[in-house]
């Protein structure tokens, strides 16, 4: 006879280690015994088991026999076997015919068939875990290059597997009488809706009659208007922890900060950015207070108001914003005293502002200290040590500073201590007092040009001292004149004689100081930037606050209460309290913003009483952990649907700031990949998936700002008369020549070896009508593409605009046959107009040759359902449609596209059915 299936394994190295898996050969003989007996048998196990639920390889071999001939309708008894078992070369295999006979002679009857064949799973199930412990076990032992959040998720996809095992076969027939009740509320609910609803109502009755509700298994992409209000100038400075500050753009190259920004309760706390944006060149206009702060942002970005966050568009001279009183940050930087002093001499002494006569004093000064000896104490008495160390080598590395009378980089990382011992040398040497009848009146420093200024009026600000700076004759003055902040200047920073009729003490420093606009003009073009914050929404730049998915939450508040199925939302933006908010504020209709201050009238409360009650009897989960993967994701949502028993809804805010463990060579892909395992997540659990994304900015550019599918895509176009290498034939053909076709070869680069090799398109399409670009090469090679189209570069995938006249890019050699690399460098990159514009989709490799130069391709969408939500009033003051949301079906793999109307009431983040003397308006079948 052959050897057991699966062989015995041995946990550890001794005999009395050694376990045999679970199995009952009796069970398995007797139902296969009791087939051959009575074949009706079979109807009633033939949902129970599998061939493979069998230990014995002799058994499988059986009941496969058994299967095919019941299925084909011939009897199963040990004759036909027999014959079947010879014919597929699997009798001996078995034992022969006596193996045959002794199986139906050993067992006396069929009648207990049924808990034989249970007992036959239960012992699968039991290997079915050995088996996959032991695979989790030398997984873990092997990762091959896995993570473990990778391996976590696929044993807990085997043991999910397992668990669907075990509940095979527990469905069936259900007496007529049982069902009824359940059709009776089905059609009651049926009866309620207009048009036919074949999916779970989303609520709303317009958008139900053109999608037929949400389908299970399909993943819906929602995708609304970019993030259009955190535009800012490349140059715009901004504290990090350590106290260094940077430009935004410099922020956006490292992708790491931890910065400030402004709570709902109105306090500074730190947070990390989730995403960071380039956001091409831009009209810029420059915001000027009375303290003198300035920041430069597009005319869309908002600011905090006495009203609420409101755009720079809306903002008019006089009006108050919100800036901080204190950045209480402060470094770990520590310096020798006379380091100190002597940088803040440089640095506030007019005598050095030119680097030749600052060397010229300093060696005068070392000199005169060698001639009197080191002991005696000369000019501010500063380090004798350190200076003699600074003139033999810091003279370089402070001549950079001496030019333009900036602040060493390493004072702003000081502790807190030594940068008050900083700007105490500074002010002695610059600064000067105001006094009125012995009382202070106001500090104030002159100061050669603004950035030095400004530099200084941060460092105050750091202590909590608010400072006013403004120009005056060809110098830039401080004035600190705010009686709080006087006290602090004293009691922190100091002065050599502090007026004797004035009390040094300190007052509770404030969080937000409203600033006056002081001017608003338009200074022309400019590269802009983007973070986004979870939660806040906004970060302190230039020492000012600037800030940086109703439907679907609609739709799954819809889901839950009027369905009563349970909801999943994963809130990687928001936190679990302010979505709570944001659901409370929706269903009881009270404006957002006294939810989150708690600024309720006595006609709120009850209203709010309502909807709390509401909600808690919903089984609706939120997940606010930020930046999940797709297996985090997946592995929670599983979860959730055993202990449920199913969902309703799966909804995600938003795509863009999901991410995928180790590192993507582009963003493009990695959003593919992610959208490709939602849409597997769906159909493994049958439920609807609904992911929120970001539109990219080009319909910005448009005077039409109505999203389009070439809107969703994180890739670039070419134009019409692009030439791309078809590997198959060899030809060079216009990208426009192609569109439609599909299944040809081209060549593209595989980024593991390194080569090029063929691969087959899957797409060709035209993207509409967009602004184009002419790069040429050196070798004179030319393409020309829109801004967000990515080329390969020794620093991996780059954005065209990302580029510039120098830079490398990777072209094939001039024989495209062979398989390595030419780095051809940029000559030039110039704007070519508007034109129509074209892509196309080649899986696994994402990239092809195209006009003798290595370019992405486009990514293919895997979802169902697009659904685009235009608002008219976002971008036209006088618009017409104002508390009106077109809502765009794009695409629909099983449906029509079109749009329809709802209404949305801004104040309750709500979305309503567009109703019009009771009759339902907005439905335009295309």
């Amino acid at each position: 006879m052959q050897e057991p299936a699966y062989p015995d394994i041995s946990f550890g190295n001794t005999a009395e280690f050694l376990k045999t898996l679970p199995f009952s050969k009796e069970a398995e003989q007797s139902v296969l015994g009791g087939l051959m007996l009575n074949n009706a048998a079979w109807m009633t196990i033939a949902d129970l088991l599998t061939e493979n639920d069998f230990y014995h390889r002799e058994h499988q071999f059986i009941f496969r026999a058994i299967q095919t001939l019941a299925e084909e309708g011939h009897p199963c008894d040990p004759v036909t076997l027999s014959e079947w078992l010879e014919n597929n070369n699997k009798l001996d295999a078995i034992g022969g015919n006596s193996y045959l006979g002794l199986l139906a002679r050993n067992t006396p009857s069929a009648a207990n068939i049924e808990a034989y064949a249970k007992i036959v799973r239960e012992h699968s199930i039991l290997r079915q875990l050995v088996r996959v412990g032991t695979e989790i076990m030398d997984s873990a032992f092997n990762t091959q290059g896995r993570t473990s959040t990778q391996l976590l998720d696929e044993a807990e996809k085997k043991v999910f597997e397992i668990a669907e095992l075990g509940a095979r076969g527990q469905g069936g027939f259900v007496k007529i009488k049982t069902v009824l009740s359940e059709a009776l509320d089905q059609i009651e609910r049926l009866s309620q809706q207009q048009g036919r609803i074949t999916g779970i109502p989303t609520g709303f009755r317009d958008l139900d009659e053109m999608i037929s509700g949400l389908q299970r298994s399909d993943f819906i992409v929602i995708a609304g208007r970019p993030s259009m209000g955190k535009c800012l100038a490349s140059q715009a400075k901004i504290v990090d922890s350590t106290g260094q500050l940077s430009t935004i753009e410099e922020i956006y190259q490292r992708h790491d900060v931890e910065l400030l920004t402004l709570t709902t309760n109105g306090q500074f706390q730190l947070t990390k950015p989730i995403a960071f944006v380039k956001d091409g060149i831009k009209p810029v206009f420059r915001l000027t207070t009375q303290l003198g702060r300035s920041v430069e942002t597009t005319l869309n970005h908002p600011y905090l108001t006495l009203q609420g966050w409101k755009p720079l568009a809306d903002l008019v001279v006089g009006e108050k914003i919100a800036v901080p009183w204190r950045i209480n940050i402060f470094g770990t930087t520590t310096l020798i005293e006379g380091q100190i002093k002597l940088l803040a001499t440089i640095v506030g002494n007019s005598r050095f502002s030119n680097f030749s006569l600052l060397q010229e004093i300093l060696t005068q000064w070392v000199s005169k200290i060698k001639a009197i000896g080191l002991d005696n104490p000369y000019y501010l008495n500063p380090s004798i040590d350190w200076l003699l160390w600074f003139h033999r080598h810091g003279l370089s590395w402070l001549q950079q500073y001496s030019q333009k009378k900036l602040i060493p980089t390493v004072v702003f990382t000081l502790q807190r201590s030594q940068l008050a011992l900083f700007l105490n040398y500074l002010f002695v040497h610059s600064g000067w007092l105001s006094q009125a009848t012995a009382h202070l009146k106001a500090i104030g420093y002159t100061l050669s040009h603004e950035e030095l200024a400004r530099q200084v009026q941060h460092l105050l600000l750091r202590f909590g001292v608010i400072a006013a700076i403004k120009p005056h004759q060809h110098l830039w003055r401080l004035t600190v004149e705010q009686i709080d902040s006087l006290k602090i200047f004293l009691s922190e920073i100091g002065l050599l004689q502090p007026p004797v009729n004035f009390a040094a003490t300190q007052s509770p420093v404030k969080e937000i100081y409203w600033d006056e606009i002081a001017t608003l003009e338009f200074i022309g073009q400019k590269p802009v930037y983007d973070l986004t914050i979870a939660e806040t929404h906004n970060f302190v730049a230039n020492d000012i606050c600037v800030h940086n998915t109703s439907l679907a939450m609609n739709i799954a508040e819809n889901v839950a209460l009027r369905n009563q199925l349970p909801v999943a939302v994963f809130s990687m933006e928001m936190s679990n309290e302010q979505l709570a908010m944001r659901l409370i504020a929706s269903l009881a209709k009270i404006n957002l913003q006294k939810v989150r201050t708690g600024k309720l009238s006595d006609d709120d409360w009850p209203k709010l009483t309502v909807a709390l009650s509401q909600l808690q009897e919903t089984s609706l989960f939120i997940d606010d952990t930020p930046a999940l993967n797709p297996t985090e994701l997946r592995a929670r949502v599983r979860r959730l649907a055993r202990e449920q028993g199913e969902l309703g809804l799966v909804v995600i805010d938003y795509l863009q700031l999901m991410q995928i463990a180790g590192n993507k060579e582009n963003r493009a892909v990695e959003v593919s990949e992610i959208s490709r395992s939602l849409k597997a997540l769906a159909k493994e659990l049958n439920v609807p998936v609904i992911a929120l994304s970001q539109l990219n900015r080009s319909l910005e550019q448009r005077p039409d700002k109505r999203p389009r599918m070439s809107d969703l895509r994180e890739s670039g176009c070419l134009a019409g008369d692009s030439l791309v290498f078809r590997a198959d034939t060899g030809q060079r053909v216009p990208i426009r020549e192609l569109v439609g076709q599909q299944d040809f070869l081209v060549l593209g680069l595989n980024l593991q070896t390194m080569h090029l090799e063929a691969g087959k398109v899957s797409r060709v399409f035209g993207t509409g009508i967009k602004s184009v670009f002419a790069l040429t090469t050196r070798l004179g090679r030319t393409i020309r593409a829109t801004a967000n189209h990515q080329f390969y570069t020794p620093e991996g995938w780059k954005r065209l605009d990302e580029l510039k006249p120098g830079d490398y890019l990777a072209v094939p050699r001039y024989q495209l046959t062979q398989s390595d690399l030419y780095w051809d460098r940029i000559v030039s990159i110039q704007l070519q107009g508007e034109e129509e514009v074209f892509d196309l989709t080649i899986p696994i490799l994402h990239n092809f040759v195209v006009n003798d130069i290595i370019a992405h391709n486009s990514i293919e969408q895997d979802s169902d359902l697009i659904i685009f939500i235009y608002r008219d009033e976002v971008y036209n003051n006088n618009s017409e449609h104002k508390g009106i949301a077109e809502v765009i079906i794009a695409k629909q793999r099983n449906g029509p596209i079109g749009n329809i109307q709802l209404k949305f009431f801004g104040e309750f983040t709500k979305f309503e059915s567009f109703v019009s003397d009771n009759k339902m308006i907005g439905v335009e079948i295309l």
